[in-house]
């Protein structure tokens, strides 16, 4: 059915794509000191989430799409709040481990990690599809039909033959 033949298939390189993406983000910034509050892959509401080490690692309902969610990527300022929700004081965040104290060549890496890990799997992928000669050129050219009296007829070209090379 189409659910088969179409959707489980987009579904599963549509996934792989986006954790891919958001591993590129996530790898980035944990290696330049930034607390990575969530890790998760769909869009929410949760279905099933651990922490680890201050990092939620989450799969959620919407299976499109995935997020990092980075301390400080809405910019350095924190919010504190009264029982009624009503904001009553806003400070600056100095911490290291916020995004928004990082320098702009760690933040810029740790943007475009995404998409350069998109590329590194499409380069993977197609290293791998080569080697295994799913994309190698073919080796000639077959014939499917020979007109009668043409050129071709008239040389002995037969279909189903294969042309492999042409001789001036």
């Amino acid at each position: 059915g189409i659910i088969t033949d179409i959707a489980l298939p987009f579904l599963f390189v549509f996934t792989l794509l986006v954790l891919t993406h958001e591993l590129g983000h996530f790898f980035f910034a944990k290696l330049f000191g930034v607390k990575v509050e969530e890790f998760g892959i769909g869009l929410p509401p949760r279905l099933w989430h651990k922490k680890i080490k201050n990092t939620i690692y989450s799969i959620n309902l919407i299976p499109v799409g995935g997020f990092v969610k980075m301390l400080g990527e809405d910019g350095n300022q924190i919010e504190k709040v009264d029982q009624n929700n009503k904001v009553v004081q806003v400070e600056q965040d100095s911490s290291q481990d916020n995004f928004s104290n990082k320098p702009a060549w760690q933040r810029s890496i740790i943007l475009s990690a995404g998409v350069a890990m998109n590329l590194l799997l499409a380069w993977v992928i197609f290293t791998f599809l080569f080697w295994q000669g799913f994309l190698n050129p073919p080796t000639g050219l077959k014939i499917s039909e020979v007109t009668a009296n043409s050129a071709a007829f008239k040389a002995g070209i037969n279909p189903e033959d294969t042309i492999v090379k042409i001789i001036n």
